[in-house]
């Protein structure tokens, strides 16, 4: 198997098997307006270990396997737990 580019995720949920996780991505200006409104600005990126300014992609909730490498380096600050909760409850419905 050939060595992929280590990509941020967020680990969302997880349980003995699986995690659960949203995708961190960089790019959001070239994203259409329909795809950005799923996505979350991390307000204190430097602190949860990033390096650039980052999104999380809440389009999809990913399911990775517990056996797969997953390298962990930061996490969120509170102010970012507590906006990405709302976020995520403000857009319940779209996920529907």
């Amino acid at each position: 198997m050939g060595k992929g580019k280590t990509r941020p995720v967020l680990i969302y949920k997880q349980d003995d098997a699986h995690y659960q996780l949203f995708k961190i991505t960089t790019k959001y200006e070239t994203k259409s307006e329909h795809i950005r409104k799923f996505y979350y600005k991390v307000q204190e990126w430097q602190e949860a270990g990033l390096n650039r300014p980052s999104w999380i992609d809440t389009s999809t909730l990913v399911d990775f396997h517990k056996e797969w490498q997953i390298i962990k380096v930061g996490k969120l600050q509170l102010d970012d737990i507590i906006g990405l909760d709302q976020f995520l409850e403000s857009h319940r419905t779209e996920y529907l």
